[in-house]
């Protein structure tokens, strides 16, 4: 075997343990998609879903020059096509190969998870929607780090990353007046 084809290997296993390290899981927390977001958190994914992490696997779809080059970049070889690569996959859906994250048996939520979606920067929302008011925000990662995001905005796939002018995009300012107390 030769050392080319565990290059894809070795930077899906480094990007999983970077997401796993850096998202909240809760021991038994799994992925439950944006759409149940949606119910206590209008403000918040009306916003999401203008931005490109809403449509991040579409950018997989077909085949393209940005897809070849930074494939080439990542030094990651794609065999079929973009959006059935893992090395590309990962840093396109929630959860990826996580409890209850993407790729699902299930096809509705297999698509609720192939985005960009809250848990992917926020952690699994499963304990926290069952969670009790007084307990909820406790079980959920209220505040994502510039680490969070850069197990997948990395300097090559994102040279010019800034992490206080990018989540002023992904979570566009909602007044105090629109956010629920959830």
């Amino acid at each position: 075997m030769t050392a080319r084809p565990l290059i894809p290997l070795l930077a899906i296993a480094l990007v999983a343990l970077g997401v796993a390290a850096t998202t909240p899981q809760a021991d038994d927390a799994t992925y439950i998609g944006a759409n149940k977001c949606r119910m206590c958190h209008m403000p918040y994914f009306k916003a999401w879903s203008a931005t490109k992490h809403a449509h991040a696997m579409a950018a997989l779809a077909g085949e393209s020059d940005a897809q070849k080059a930074m494939a080439a970049a990542l030094k990651v070889e794609i065999l079929e096509s973009a959006d059935r690569t893992d090395a590309c996959v990962t840093c396109h859906v929630t959860g990826f190969r996580l409890t209850g994250g993407y790729p699902q048996p299930d096809s509705l939520k297999n698509v609720a998870l192939a985005t960009v979606g809250c848990e992917a920067c926020h952690g699994p929302g499963s304990k926290h929607v069952s969670a009790g008011a007084d307990d909820r925000r406790k079980m959920i990662n209220g505040h994502p780090t510039a680490e969070t995001c850069k197990t997948c905005h990395t300097a090559t796939t994102s040279p010019k990353f800034d992490f206080e002018k990018m989540k002023g995009l992904v979570h566009a300012t909602v007044s105090a007046a629109e956010t629920p107390s959830k």
